[in-house]
């Protein structure tokens, strides 16, 4: 296998895992679809905040390496030159 199609690959793998990494912690994890209102007291969940801080570094992280696959398919271009990596196929002139 050619360096570009591996490099291709890697970054395609990378888009996987930010997109699931997105996917997973981007999206609120609680939303109340009965539209219930609740009371808030002044005091604040220390556990709540650090979940929603390893929420948000898990998303930024996914964002991270969704962009550095995308680098990696774009590089991946690069890589291949003027068809270096590629064989050519004969052409066909129709006469024999």
């Amino acid at each position: 296998m050619a360096t570009h199609h591996k490099v291709n690959s890697l970054g395609f793998v990378c888009d996987i895992i930010g997109a699931v990494l997105i996917w997973r912690y981007g999206l609120p994890e609680s939303i109340d679809r009965e539209g219930a209102i609740l009371i808030v007291g002044e005091q604040t969940d220390e556990t709540q905040k650090a979940k929603a801080h390893c929420y948000d570094c898990s998303v930024k992280f996914g964002v991270g390496v969704l962009i550095f696959g995308f680098v990696l398919q774009l590089v991946s271009n690069f890589l291949c030159g003027n068809l270096g990596d590629v064989q050519k196929a004969p052409i066909k002139t129709g006469r024999k």
